[in-house]
């Protein structure tokens, strides 16, 4: 609920274990929802105990198993083993548009109306120049 681990809230109240009781008040230090900030105290990678599973360790840190699977490039969640590093987060695989280029337009203006740079969309089109042209398709990722 408020965007921290039972480590922090445990560490906060010196509580030695994960039990605690209706009524009973605990000092809480919220974070920020944004999904950055969830994903910045979370540590970037985690290496595999005796015991874990990935049902587990997603639960630990508030992700889902089918992330652990795309982030990790697994296919059976059951063939993981003691020692390996799973990535605890990834980025989301970029989509691509096709951008049919129209009068009035140039580079500057398509790379802002997509929040991107010029740099990217000649790179991404294979263009050694700024020159573009009515009609022509323009592969753009978001």
């Amino acid at each position: 609920k408020y965007g921290t681990s039972i480590k922090n809230i445990k560490k906060w109240n010196n509580l030695k274990k994960d039990t605690i009781y209706v009524g009973q008040k605990l000092k809480v230090t919220a974070t920020s929802k944004s999904s950055s900030s969830k994903t910045s105290s979370r540590p970037k990678t985690y290496t595999i105990k005796k015991g874990d599973n990935l049902q587990k360790i997603a639960t630990r840190y508030r992700v889902k198993v089918s992330d652990l699977l795309r982030w990790n490039n697994l296919k059976n969640a059951n063939k993981i083993y003691v020692g390996q590093k799973l990535k605890l987060s990834g980025t989301a695989p970029a989509k691509t548009v096709i951008y049919k280029v129209r009068k009035g337009d140039n580079l500057q203006k398509i790379a802002k109306k997509y929040g991107t740079s010029i740099k990217n969309i000649k790179k991404w089109n294979n263009l050694k120049k700024d020159t573009i042209y009515v009609g022509q398709k323009l592969k753009i990722k978001k």
